[in-house]
C-alpha cells in the first residue's frame, strides 16, 4: 500500500512539472517583445513571397503591422504583394506610406513608377521619374 502511495505521488509531482512546464511556455509566447513578433510575421510573410502567394504573405505582413504600425519595410512589403495581385491602387497606398514614414528605398519608388504606368498615369509617373 505503502508503495502504491509513492507512485502515485511521483505521478502528481511529474504532472505538476508538466504543468508548470507548460505555462512557462505559453508565458514566453504572451511576453514575446513586440519587435519579435513583428519581425517573425516579417519573415513568415516573405517565406509566402517566395512562393508567390500573395493573399498569405499579406496576411502575414498585415499581422506584423498590429505589433508595429511605423515599419517601413512592412509597408513596402504590402504595397509589393498587392502590386503583384494586380491591384495597384492599393499598392500605392501601402507605397505611399512607407514614403511617409521616411524610407528612402528605391525599390519603393520604382513600385510606385511602376504602378502610374500601369494604371495609365502619365503625370504622376513623371513626378516620380524625376524624383528618381
Amino acid at each position: 500500500m505503502r508503495r502504491i502511495k509513492e507512485i502515485k505521488s511521483i505521478q502528481n509531482k511529474q504532472r505538476s512539472i508538466i504543468i508548470l512546464g507548460l505555462m512557462l511556455m505559453s508565458m514566453n509566447l504572451l511576453f514575446t517583445d513586440e519587435i519579435g513578433k513583428t519581425n517573425n510575421y516579417i519573415s513568415i510573410g516573405s517565406n509566402y513571397l517566395e512562393e508567390q502567394q500573395f493573399n498569405e504573405a499579406i496576411k502575414n505582413f498585415e499581422k506584423a503591422l498590429i505589433f508595429d504600425d511605423r515599419n517601413k519595410e512592412v509597408y513596402f512589403l504590402l504595397g509589393y504583394s498587392y502590386q503583384n495581385l494586380n491591384k495597384y491602387k492599393k499598392a500605392l497606398s501601402f507605397y505611399n506610406k512607407a514614403v511617409k514614414l521616411g524610407a528612402d528605398d528605391g525599390r519603393i519608388y520604382y513600385g510606385i513608377a511602376e504602378c502610374y504606368s500601369l494604371l495609365m498615369d502619365k503625370e504622376k509617373l513623371l513626378f516620380i521619374i524625376k524624383k528618381l
